[in-house]
């Protein structure tokens, strides 16, 4: 009825027990001939945590996550201020039951410039970390192509793949190579929009998006946006002119600066006093 293999594994033998099935069989001797899991490989154990230089940089960001802000600055510097502003506003809570009035416009709007055309989608894609139709939006006649199809098989297909903004696509390299850090982001355009094309004028923006009741939202995404700003203007980026971005970050900020105060001027200087007082803290 059994058979003893080599290491003392007892196999069944049909031919001494016909009354168990072939499956019975099977099963019975994948289990007890099936090798051993491999046990997982122990787990380190570290005695010291010995700073480095960068511990200083870390202590400079609070208003996000301090190791995806030094990740950032190994790719922001080649980036132009369309991109560095979307960056910067997805670290911001902006949320985005405001509306359809802050989300990411399209390529066709807000096209790519040198950070993802010319790092960031070669690196997804050849990572695999993103597909083709998740960086190349699709023509005109490959979305009524789709829209059709769909229409045929009454919405019976597989999920649709969308284009990812920017910050999306900085958060997936960031989490292939940080696996444990969690981050979070908010891929949103109105201080952007309010830069470059409104030039500054907030209640031109407001009503035009038709935002009237959210104005107190965007108006305090500003002022932190402001603070942001302050903190990544300390930091030169590992890539590009220091000097570039330290006049491309101060522009900003000073347009931001313009702009909220004439909606309100005495909560903008309670933020300048607030930036100063960082810096003093810093400082000590």
């Amino acid at each position: 009825m059994f058979q003893r293999l080599q290491g003392g594994i007892v196999k069944l033998d049909r031919r001494y027990c016909p009354g168990i099935s072939l499956r019975a069989v099977f099963r019975y001797n994948a289990e007890m001939t099936a090798p051993l899991p491999t046990p997982p490989p122990p787990t380190p154990t570290f005695k010291y945590a010995m700073p480095t230089e960068r511990l200083a940089d870390l202590m400079k960001f609070r208003g996000t996550n301090p190791l995806y802000a030094l990740f950032l600055l190994k790719h922001l510097g080649i980036a132009d201020r369309s991109e560095r502003l979307q960056v910067f506003e997805s670290l911001l809570e902006l949320p985005s039951s405001i509306g359809p009035g802050i989300r990411v416009p399209k390529q066709d709007v807000l096209p790519n410039g040198p950070l993802s055309t010319d790092r960031l989608d070669p690196m997804l894609l050849t990572m695999g970390l993103a597909t083709a139709d998740e960086l190349v939006p699709k023509t005109e006649e490959e979305e009524e192509a789709e829209r059709e199809e769909r229409r045929h098989f009454a919405g019976w297909m597989e999920e649709r793949t969308y284009v990812i903004p920017l910050a999306e696509k900085l958060r997936r390299l960031f989490e292939h190579e940080y696996p444990k850090v969690d981050v979070r982001i908010f891929p949103v355009w109105s201080a952007g929009e309010i830069i470059l094309e409104f030039k500054g004028d907030f209640n031109k923006y407001i009503i035009s998006k038709g935002m009237q009741k959210q104005e107190g939202i965007i108006f305090r995404h500003l002022l932190r946006l402001i603070l942001l700003l302050d903190e990544f203007l300390g930091m030169p980026p590992t890539d590009g002119s220091p000097d570039d971005w330290k006049t491309d970050l101060t522009d900003m900020k000073e347009i931001l600066m313009a702009c909220c105060t004439k909606v309100d001027p005495k909560s903008t200087q309670e933020i300048l006093e607030h930036a100063k007082d960082r810096h003093a803290e810093d400082a000590v």
